[in-house]
């Protein structure tokens, strides 16, 4: 009797230590926080609220698939830090044209690399956008 409850309790820790190792696995993320800015700040123009940056649109796009992660429709709604997967994407940052608006558009793009464990700060600068229509 004795043998069989030392090889249950053998079995019983083994299975234990198996399972916390399934949980104590990390999940590969890293942490991203985000800078915009105009890189033409001398503008002609009566709305100021087109350098305003925290009214930025940001889009993250996987490097590998290109699809879309997350599409935040002003820079202000994202949190201080942002969660990603290890990985490449591409963040977009472009400003929108209202309907009444006439204004400039600003785009920028930046190719972000996602480390487990690390805190990135990534700066976006925005330039005019010279195709649109």
């Amino acid at each position: 009797m004795k043998f069989g409850l030392k090889t249950l309790l053998v079995i019983i820790s083994m299975i234990l230590i198996g399972c916390e190792n399934i949980f104590n696995n990390p999940q590969h993320f890293g942490d991203v926080s985000f800078h915009v800015e105009v890189a033409e700040p001398d503008l002609f123009t009566t709305d100021l609220s087109i350098t305003n940056t925290d009214l930025f649109a940001i889009k993250i796009e996987s490097v590998v698939d290109r699809s879309e992660v997350i599409t935040f429709s002003h820079l202000q709604d994202i949190p201080s830090t942002l969660k990603l997967k290890q990985g490449q994407y591409d963040v977009y940052a472009y400003s929108s044209l209202s309907d009444e608006s006439e204004e400039l558009i600003f785009k920028g793009k930046k190719r972000l690399t996602v480390i487990e464990g690390n805190a990135t700060l990534l700066n976006i600068q925005c330039i005019q956008d010279i195709n649109q229509e």
